[in-house]
């Protein structure tokens, strides 16, 4: 086993670009897997430079501080520095309202991340092995992870964290953990076992717990199997990452202002595995599997797809007959933006715009041409109280001058309105789907001011 991860160690310093004596981090919690690493690092031929990271999540109380005592002993013992640090995970998890496990990854793999940097460190080293790879590979395909999940971890990786380049190693990959345990064993490794491993109610002790017993009878061999797989699914994902790279020009359009993706719906769906590249393009923004399979669904749909949302925990995608814009959730003004009722002359707002109504006599003369963001109607066409809401599909006037119907999504497309003024847009309406006008833009011309005209309503954004 010692040779086996010397020759891994060999590997390391051009793959993390720090060559020929890499400092490493090991993040070392106690357990087996993490103590026979550092046993490892302590006792290879190579005699690399490393140092000891353990968290302590403070979430088994004793058991806790007992492993840090036994990494804390462990480093004294063999002259190796020690760094620690105390987490409220629990408090953590509630605040970001995530799960305590996906909270105590954020929390260690930050701190390793600020070690690193603060110390020169060229890695992290983690001590994942080929059964919690294999448990990744399951875990993947059960949310619906695409191709990239089913390569599993990586060797040599990148800590992963949004934004963060600090170099991350698994020198115990390539292992079991029935390997791992016989070496301990054989060579007197001090290690704590974590009594939360035999409990199921983690989805990831239950496949290790329950579901690998079985597929150990049906195939002993199961574990190189999956490695071996995993090795093939990373090349396939080696040449779609080149297909989608190469198409992905074709496909995506300029953003406007406050939009993170704009893809041509024309173009995406004349590539013959776009439904492929469609995942791709929103991988990054937090889709659910469910939802890209409903986003699928409405671009396939042949009586059409404008104005439909699909919604992620931090943006939203809206479909327009045209394009496919992506956007942060706050940015969009969806149909539930509360509706602002006027009843009669006075300073109003909606949304991010604020508006004066006012009343007055119409002169002889008076030429009703006003400068953009301010609106005339006649005010016997024109009553109170009318409501200024959110656009809908199916909204429509006829155009001041114009004879016929408009809807008003294909005005704001003749306008080239992006997504987010599309949907800050205020019509204003006494009821139903007909617009009296636009708030700020434009009037129906069944509103406009005639020769006839006693006095006008005037709206005025201020």
């Amino acid at each position: 086993m010692l040779r086996r991860f010397d020759a891994f160690l060999r590997e390391v310093p051009s793959a993390v670009g720090a060559s020929p004596s890499p400092r490493y981090l090991l993040a070392v919690s106690g357990g087996v897997d993490s103590m026979v690493m550092a046993s490892l690092f302590a006792s290879s031929s190579l005699k690399p430079y490393f140092a000891v990271a353990h968290c302590n999540f403070r979430l088994r109380g004793a058991e806790s501080d007992g492993d840090e005592a036994l990494v804390s002993d462990w480093c004294e013992a063999n002259g190796v520095r020690l760094y620690v640090r105390g987490f409220d995970t629990l408090e953590y998890s509630r605040s970001r309202g995530v799960s305590v496990e996906m909270a105590a990854r954020e929390l260690r793999y930050s701190w390793f991340a600020e070690i690193c940097s603060e110390d020169s460190y060229s890695a992290a080293a983690v001590a994942h092995n080929a059964n919690d790879n294999a448990e990744t590979l399951i875990l993947n395909l059960l949310r619906g992870a695409g191709p990239k999940g089913l390569s599993g971890m990586k060797a040599v990786g990148e800590i992963p964290l949004e934004g963060c380049s600090v170099p991350l190693v698994r020198p115990l990959l390539s292992f079991s953990r029935s390997e791992i345990e016989q070496y301990a064993s054989e060579n007197g490794i001090a290690f704590r076992e974590d009594s939360t491993n035999s409990q199921t109610r983690f989805k990831r002790n239950k496949i290790r717990n329950k579901i690998f017993p079985l597929f150990a009878e049906i195939n002993p061999s199961f574990l190189s199997v999956f490695s071996r797989e995993m090795e093939h699914f990373s090349e396939v994902d080696s040449v779609t990452d080149s297909y989608f790279e190469a198409v992905r020009p074709g496909i995506c359009l300029p953003v406007g202002k406050g939009e993170v993706l704009k893809a041509d719906i024309e173009a995406l769906k004349k590539d013959p595995n776009w439904k492929y590249v469609l995942f791709r393009l929103l991988e990054p923004y937090g889709f659910t599997a469910d939802t890209l399979s409903a986003l699928q669904r409405s671009l396939a749909d042949p009586l059409g797809f404008g104005g439909r949302y699909f919604s992620s925990p931090s943006f939203t995608a809206v479909l327009s007959p045209s394009a496919l814009t992506v956007l942060p959730c706050d940015a969009v003004v969806r149909d539930d933006t509360p509706v602002t009722v006027v009843e009669g002359p006075g300073d109003y707002s909606f949304g991010d715009v604020s508006f004066r109504v006012s009343v007055r006599p119409w002169l002889m003369g008076e030429s009703p041409v006003r400068p953009r963001g301010t609106l005339l109607f006649d005010s016997k066409a024109f009553t109170f109280p009318f409501k200024v809401r959110p656009w809908a599909d199916g909204d429509w006037m006829v155009p001041l001058g114009m004879k016929g119907r408009r809807k008003l999504s294909d005005i704001f497309s003749d306008e080239k309105k992006g997504i987010i003024e599309k949907g800050k847009a205020g019509v204003i309406a006494h009821s139903g789907s007909r617009a009296d006008a636009i708030l700020g833009e434009r009037i129906d011309d069944s509103m406009k001011v005639t020769p006839s005209t006693v006095s006008v309503v005037e709206i005025k954004i201020i």
